[in-house]
């Protein structure tokens, strides 16, 4: 996100815009606070998580058209060819 953002600020606690929450949570943040202004910069990136790398892995099939039948198609090719190739290697 490169957009200025309005946000709100309950009990002390800066609420983060909703397309940031998952990939700050955890993440060390350094705050320069200067009269009205808060800089906030994220130290550390958060560890990625399986349900973070499903994300990116949806997303890229979307963007490039990737079914699930495709894919579904393509790991039965490579399993028959490994079987087949396991099978030639046994012979010789």
């Amino acid at each position: 996100m490169n957009t200025p953002t309005i946000t709100e600020v309950s009990q002390g606690t800066i609420t983060l815009p909703r397309s940031l929450r998952r990939e700050w949570n955890g993440a060390r943040v350094y705050l320069d606070v200067r009269n009205d202004t808060i800089v906030a910069k994220r130290l550390e990136k958060p560890r990625l998580t399986l349900s973070m790398m499903m994300d990116e892995f949806k997303r890229a099939a979307r963007e490039t058209g990737l079914t699930r039948a495709t894919a579904t198609n393509a790991i039965s090719n490579l399993r028959r060819n490994r079987q087949r190739q396991t099978t030639n290697a046994r012979r010789h």
